[in-house]
């Protein structure tokens, strides 16, 4: 049973090839084109980096109901899931903590400048507004400077292509329904849309229910075919109950939290060789934690944190050769505080960006750049990446190799937390890292591939909490080495059915003392795997499964679980762009017992039904 996971993976690799061979030419896909590892626009085939992208399509047939559930299916990630709706639900990328994985809505940073991570159960866009999400494994600070160790997720939006409007309601168990209304219009270059979501759910667990209201609109101009004007806002509100662990429950705490993103970019071609991009961004958000009867105790809880981020950035793209292109890009941010716990304090963040893309005739692609930061509170911060990606002639073969330095920066709270038990560390250093990849993707025709990714990443200067001084305090004293091992196939088993798999393995060391991380941040083994059929034309069945093995202390229990969700979907309607659905949905269909995180139980079997109207 130690062997399940991996001896499965392998299992599904070797099983698609035979299969791949008979699928037909016309299920291949449209190039897919990519932004977020280069900040250009790039063919997938082409970028010289590990990148998944989960499309609206996919995103829609998966039954996935927030942004959380659609990543966990992806290689290389983990989401570390609390259980509740609504309740925490943080992302890891190849063994990176939440505060080292940058999350992006359409550009815009969403990692809180308090704790430097972003609950993914509170992202303000709802997921039918999703056009896709492009994931980065690796090092990213060469582009976007701190959080960016392990990766960066890009959630970007739906620009309108008609108009339309929709209602869209759904049930569930436990109480769970939402409702949601939205129109969209595009009148020549004009284009806007508006998006309003309510959901509530008494929850599976006691203390454990949800009231959430999400808001997202977005409109823009194409002033003309090389220059636009694009804006977006989103808001999320909620109230929700907050368990806590079974083993410190919180039967009484409340959690309030308020989030508003703004964001405003203009692109325009300056020259044959020249475009420009210029941005700005503002989100700010309010978090209020109460807790009347704590688990460890008096006194009463009533904490509340108001954070703001503001910035700008500009970008110039040079075409200096058919085969050479120039990016050269300056950011600025502030970041604000006010707190009960750490106070009120302000930072700010200047930085310039370097990028230069070669093509060396169709086989190579070389990319080559570096940032530099310049932060108020810890300094100045370089960050180089240079990665490759080499077509071999006649097989199709792809390899990909790649080396990069990246950082987190100590947070408000790393910083100045200030209470009869903990107190920050202003002189804190960032987190930093350094990590090297390679890896070999191998086309099969039809859209079918297989592709296997190794990567090792060295931590130093790890910020731990010290829990054995009084009042406990952040040192950097913490060092990681992790490596681990990717493996993903697509194939088409018919006209009609479509398979895919992957497969991560992960081991993490403390290079102090040599010894195993055991954290649900590095789990051993996980298998995931999805099967996708088109029952009819307008009919669709979409079953996911994933396996997941946890490293354990010796002597402990195992730590090992498999869950399966499906999705039954009949569309309906003659525009082929404005779709109905009626859907029926099952999550844990086997009804596991299981916790993603130790001491927070994940939901049991839950069904779940809606429909979708167009108008």
């Amino acid at each position: 049973m130690k062997r399940t996971s991996a001896v499965v993976a392998v299992a599904v690799l070797i099983s698609g090839v035979g299969s791949i061979v008979s699928a037909q030419e016309k299920n291949v896909k449209l190039n897919e084109v990519v932004v977020t590892a280069t900040k250009t626009e790039k063919e997938l085939k082409d970028v010289t980096q590990s990148v998944t992208v989960v499309t609206a399509a996919e995103l829609k047939n998966s039954g996935a109901t927030t942004a959380a559930e659609a990543l966990r299916s992806v290689t290389g990630v983990f989401l570390t899931d609390q259980g509740t709706r609504g309740g925490l639900a943080t992302l890891s990328i190849r063994g990176a903590s939440y505060s080292q994985v940058l999350v992006l809505l359409d550009g815009v940073r969403m990692n809180s400048p308090r704790d430097a991570g972003v609950d993914l159960s509170a992202l303000p866009v709802a997921l039918d507004d999703i056009e896709r999400i492009e994931i980065v494994r690796g090092p990213s600070s060469a582009l976007y400077g701190s959080d960016a160790v392990g990766g960066v997720v890009n959630i970007i939006t739906k620009k309108p292509v008609s108009t339309v409007s929709r209602i869209v309601g759904a049930a569930g168990s436990h109480g769970y329904d939402s409702l949601q209304l939205s129109t969209s219009s595009r009148n020549g270059s004009g284009y806007y849309s508006v998006t309003g979501t309510r959901e509530i759910s008494d929850g599976y667990r006691l203390n454990s229910d949800l009231e959430q209201w999400t808001v997202n609109g977005r409109a823009g101009y194409d002033v003309s075919k090389d220059t636009s004007i694009d804006l977006t806002a989103n808001y999320i509100g909620k109230e929700n109950g907050a368990p806590g662990s079974l083993q410190y429950s919180s039967p009484y705490a409340r959690q309030h939290e308020r989030e508003l993103v703004l964001g405003a970019s203009f692109r325009t071609r300056l020259g044959k060789e020249l475009d420009l991009k210029v941005s700005g961004s503002r989100s700010e958000d309010q978090l209020r934690y109460r807790d009347p009867l704590p688990a460890f105790g008096p006194p009463p809880i009533d904490s509340l944190h108001k954070s703001a981020s503001k910035g700008g950035e500009a970008q110039v793209n040079w075409l200096a050769g058919s085969w050479n292109l120039f990016s050269l890009g300056h950011e600025q941010r502030k970041d604000n505080l006010t707190s009960t716990d750490s106070g009120e304090h302000a930072t700010t963040n200047d930085a310039w960006f370097l990028q230069d893309e070669l093509s060396l005739g169709d086989a190579l692609i070389v990319v080559v750049g570096g940032r530099k930061d310049k932060h108020s509170v810890y300094g100045d911060r370089f960050s180089p990446r240079t990665s490759a990606r080499y077509l071999v002639a006649g097989s199709g073969m792809i390899i990909r190799a790649s080396y990069g330095k990246s950082f987190r920066g100590p947070t408000f709270n790393d910083l100045y937390w200030k209470d009869p038990y903990a107190v920050g560390n202003p002189d804190l250093k960032p987190e930093t890292s350094k990590e090297y990849e390679a890896g070999i993707e191998q086309p099969l025709g039809a859209g079918n591939r297989i592709k296997v990714t190794g990567f090792r990443r060295k931590v130093t200067d790890l910020i731990n909490w010290n829990w054995m001084v009084f009042p406990m305090s952040p040192e950097n004293i913490g060092k990681a080495d992790i490596k681990g091992v990717e493996a993903e196939t697509a194939f088409r088993l018919s006209d009609t059915m479509g398979l895919g798999a992957n497969y991560t393995y992960l081991k993490a060391l403390d290079v102090i003392t040599g010894d195993k991380i055991y954290s649900t941040l590095y789990p051993k083994n996980q298998v995931k795997g999805h099967l996708d059929i088109a029952l009819d034309t307008d009919v669709h069945l979409f079953t996911e499964a994933r396996m997941v093995e946890n490293y354990v202390l010796p002597g402990a229990p195992a730590w090992r679980y498999t869950v399966v969700d499906a999705k039954l979907a009949q569309k309906f309607g003659r525009r082929a762009d404005a779709k109905g659905e009626i859907y029926f949905a099952m999550t844990n269909i086997f009804d596991r017992k299981y916790e993603a995180v130790q001491g927070y139980p994940m939901p049991p079997k839950e069904i779940r039904g809606g429909i979708t109207i167009p108008f």
